[in-house]
């Protein structure tokens, strides 16, 4: 599994350090650390989607319901 790889799964699973010290594997550290910010932005991205999506939905409601 590549650093890139640890880092997205590290995410969905709750993991927020990094294996990787910056000064002895700069490289591998900067990969987790990818890997684990596109995953972040990823679900980022899906809450806002969703988030709109259900505020949507209560306006919706809220105007069925005074008009009733």
């Amino acid at each position: 599994m590549s650093p890139m790889e640890q880092g997205s799964s590290a995410f969905r699973k709750g993991n927020l350090s990094n294996p990787y010290h910056v000064k002895f594997k700069f490289r591998q550290h900067r990969d987790w650390q990818f890997g684990f910010d596109t995953a972040y932005f990823k679900n980022l991205e899906k809450v806002k989607n969703y988030e709109d999506n259900n505020k949507s939905r209560r306006r919706g409601q809220g105007i069925q319901e005074a008009s009733n």
